[in-house]
């Protein structure tokens, strides 16, 4: 997950639904994490798999907030 704050001169405001959608993802997930495999589970090559499409899909989101990587 990723937050941003506003950028100068703006005021830091997040507004009361986007910290509910939040705090949901994270009750969410806190109450399945018991039942999901751990990366060790994974095969090596999978975990590379999954490793490129994180990086791959951060560099996406941090290139159109900061517009270099």
């Amino acid at each position: 997950m990723l937050l941003s704050r506003p950028g100068l001169g703006h005021e830091a405001r997040t507004d009361s639904s986007s910290y509910e959608l939040i705090q949901t993802a994270l009750e969410r997930y806190g109450s399945r994490i018991h039942n999901l495999p751990k990366p060790e589970d994974y095969p090596q090559n999978m975990r590379a798999d999954y490793a490129y499409l994180d990086r791959t899909l951060m560099q996406d989101v941090l290139q159109s907030y900061c517009g270099r990587v």
